[in-house]
């Protein structure tokens, strides 16, 4: 995880981080009171039933989950538990997501790595609706990298 220093004025990117937000598409959601473990900032994240009025989120937990938005960065909290409130950025938002192989830059991405918090590129014979996250606004050289990411899956 990357350390940040709030008395740091460099420019520089962090896993999470939404780029531009040209719309209003990040949504106040709760994080289902059943998950083990915690969400953290740049992971996309799935609609479950919930409590009535709210609309609940939980971690993707396979490469066909629908995925309904990404857990922008904040400042003053990087991981979230069951029952807490995270903000959620959906469709034409631009985050910052950490890449799980190269990608080339325009590439459909969706949801990848050992606990789906990474990306990489949908492959020519998949179907390209089924876990889409978004576009690459940037490619990836290898496992690790940081791209911009427009989201685009719902």
């Amino acid at each position: 995880m990357t350390a940040i220093n709030l008395n740091s004025f460099e420019l520089g990117t962090a896993k999470g981080v939404v780029e531009y937000l040209p719309t209003s598409n990040v949504f106040t959601c709760q994080v289902y009171k059943s998950l083990s473990g915690t969400l953290t900032p740049g992971q996309p994240v799935k609609l479950v039933s919930g409590v009535a009025g709210q609309i609940t989120v939980t971690a993707c937990a396979g490469e066909d989950d629908k995925v309904f938005g990404v857990i922008p960065f904040r400042h003053k909290l990087n991981g979230y538990a069951a029952g807490d409130l995270v903000e959620i950025a959906s469709d034409y938002s631009v985050i910052t997501m950490e890449a799980s192989a190269a990608i080339t830059q325009y590439a459909d991405v969706k949801a990848a790595g050992s606990a789906y918090n990474k990306v990489a590129a949908i492959a020519g014979n998949e179907d390209p609706a089924a876990a889409k996250i978004g576009i690459a606004l940037d490619a990836a050289a290898a496992d690790g990298d940081l791209i911009r990411v427009l989201v685009k899956c719902l």
